[in-house]
């Protein structure tokens, strides 16, 4: 992991298909085209889970739409975590179940 990237890492699990794919068309709809579909491909499903792997600069201005979609998918999901590393230093956790300020 590069010290001056920020690693969004961990997956979630939904009730079923189709809310995961509600969550995904949540996500698609805070960002932009060009940015969703890339996004997108570090997105892994199997079944009714999510999986997340999706690296950003540290100084990128989506960072805060990576949150964004972060908290759409823990307030969807029941169950899983998504924790955003720099380096080794944990600087955002995403928990299923918890209120993230929405």
């Amino acid at each position: 992991m590069l010290a001056d990237h920020i690693h969004y890492r961990g997956a979630y699990r939904f009730t079923d298909r189709a809310t995961l794919e509600r969550a995904l068309v949540s996500a698609r709809r805070t960002l932009d085209a060009p940015t969703a579909e890339a996004w997108l491909r570090s997105f892994n499903r199997r079944g009714s889970a999510l999986q997340i792997d999706l690296g950003l600069p540290a100084r990128s201005d989506r960072r805060g739409a990576a949150a964004r979609v972060m908290q759409t998918f823990a307030s969807l999901a029941v169950e899983g975590i998504v924790v955003a590393r720099q380096r080794d230093l944990a600087i955002d956790v995403f928990v299923c179940g918890l209120d993230h300020g929405q």
